[in-house]
């Protein structure tokens, strides 16, 4: 998939707390992406993440993100980028 993509900006647009602690969230956005063929894309995300307190900052220490990209395409991508799921086209 990313041989394809030359630039991408993801944007935040709602983050929910998620389960019985507020360590763990939901995001809701969308990633803008330049494509190295100069086309340009858009698509939602979402992505589950846990934060943890580090000295005077919350991190995310683990996150899973899903992309849907009409129905072409949906891959699925933990913290270290590896696949979970792909459909179609990447």
């Amino acid at each position: 998939m990313w041989e394809k993509v030359s630039s991408r900006q993801h944007k935040p647009l709602k983050i929910f707390p998620f389960g019985s602690s507020t360590d763990e969230v939901m995001i809701y956005g969308t990633v803008d992406y330049g494509l190295k063929d100069g086309r340009q894309a858009s698509v939602d995300w979402a992505a589950r993440a846990h934060l943890v307190k580090e000295d005077d900052a919350v991190k995310m220490d683990s996150y899973q993100v899903y992309l849907v990209s009409s129905s072409d395409f949906l891959v699925s991508r933990d913290i270290h980028g590896k696949s979970i799921i792909c459909i179609g086209e990447q």
